[in-house]
């Protein structure tokens, strides 16, 4: 099987009809990393999501670039720095990029960029107006052609080598252009040794960072099962709780304060808010013989509400032969299945604060900007051709939220 080439104009036209199916429904927050699914056929109907797809790269010697200020004289164009930083876009990716080239113009032209060692992969976007035909080409080798508008949204990765290298924009001779070039983000959950919570949260390219006072209340570690730890907090004072361990385990949980927080990753994307009672509270860490693990309390953000307690989730009626299913809270969840050879489906449905990244064989998603409900189901559809080979899916959540998941066939 042989993935059909991503084309950004399919990739727009959806991404308008996605816009406006979701101005009808409140974002409680706007996809981690935002990428537009590379798709096996290009029939697709879509209810509230937004596609994406997943690329993992290794990042080094960074030059951090937050959202900047609109330059005088674009603001026909939209400045997809601005989309990529901004955490209530759906085009989130970080509130800190690595940029490589970040530059605007009129008409076509060529210029040369810097990678730096340890940046493995590019990440393109190219906004323009007015709207047309475009063509972004780096050294001849990696090439995005179709439609372009001011904000279309438009990108696609391709592996590249450090060093100097040239891309060439064509566009009309009196369209204004905003590119940007950056290095694809890295992964959400770390593939390595256990991370620092505390460093994660205060690292503006982690896209679950936080915002505001991150003054430890609790800071812990341990292998296994952990003895009961003190936690010393002013009555009322909200806070956020981050529970990380080196492999995913969806049985291991921390009970703090009276709540059940359930499930762990090498991550910080999943986390738990509360406010205690009194004074002098407790955490205590059940985790699997032998798994490495870190607990971190610190203060909510402002605005942050209690979470709801961590819970199953019952199924929503499936429509259709279920090729897969998963559910859960504070852990990702992974599997494989069958292309059957006519359209496939894959609904979600959660409860709290939060967004799922979804990742198949035949596209992905997210639901960022998606209100979260365990009563109203959100769902995708995918047409693809028959493929006895295993196709793999992958669920990671972000934030306080419990979720499920369903990969459905209509035949």
């Amino acid at each position: 099987m042989t993935t059909r080439r991503f084309d950004p104009v399919f990739s727009a036209a959806l991404r308008n009809e996605l816009e406006a199916l979701a101005d009808a429904h409140d974002p409680a927050a706007a996809p981690a990393l935002q990428r537009f699914a590379a798709l096996r056929r290009p029939q697709v109907w879509v209810a509230v999501v937004t596609a994406v797809v997943l690329v993992a790269a290794t990042i080094g010697v960074l030059h951090l670039t937050s959202a900047p200020t609109e330059p005088a004289g674009r603001s026909r164009v939209v400045d997809p720095l601005t989309k990529v930083t901004d955490p209530s876009s759906p085009e989130y990716v970080a509130r800190a990029v690595q940029t490589l080239l970040h530059i605007s113009s009129v008409g076509p032209g060529g210029h040369d960029f810097s990678v730096p060692a340890g940046v493995t992969s590019v990440r393109v976007y190219l906004n323009c107006a007015p709207s047309g035909q475009s063509t972004v080409d780096i050294d001849g080798k990696g090439r995005m052609s179709g439609g372009c508008s001011r904000d279309s949204g438009s990108t696609y990765d391709m592996p590249i080598k450090p060093g100097t290298h040239e891309v060439e924009v064509t566009v009309g001779t009196r369209t204004d252009s905003t590119l940007l070039l950056m290095a694809s983000p890295a992964p959400t959950v770390s593939p390595g040794a256990l991370i620092d919570p505390l460093t994660q949260v205060r690292d503006r390219r982690d896209p679950d960072a936080l915002v505001g006072d991150t003054t430890p209340v609790l800071r812990a570690g341990g292998s296994g099962a952990g003895g009961t730890r003190p936690v010393t907090v002013t009555p009322g004072a909200r806070l956020r709780l981050y529970f990380v361990c080196r492999t995913t385990s969806s049985s291991a949980d921390v009970v703090v304060a009276g709540h059940t927080v359930s499930g762990c990753m090498n991550s910080i994307a999943h986390w738990f808010d509360f406010t205690p009672t009194s004074t002098s509270t407790t955490a205590q860490v059940d985790a699997p013989a032998g798994e490495p693990w870190s607990l971190l309390v610190v203060p909510a953000p402002v605005g942050a509400k209690d979470s709801p307690a961590n819970a199953t989730l019952p199924y929503p009626t499936a429509s259709g032969t279920v090729l897969a299913e998963a559910r859960g809270s504070g852990a990702p969840a992974s599997g494989t299945y069958r292309r059957p050879g006519n359209a496939i489906a894959f609904t979600v449905s959660c409860r709290g604060n939060g967004w799922l990244e979804i990742m198949t064989g035949d596209g992905g998603t997210n639901t960022r900007g998606t209100r979260c409900s365990a009563l109203q189901p959100n769902t995708t559809g995918f047409s693809g051709e028959k493929d006895p080979s295993p196709q793999h899916w992958t669920v990671l959540p972000h934030g306080d939220i419990s979720w499920t998941f369903q990969l459905t066939s209509d035949g």
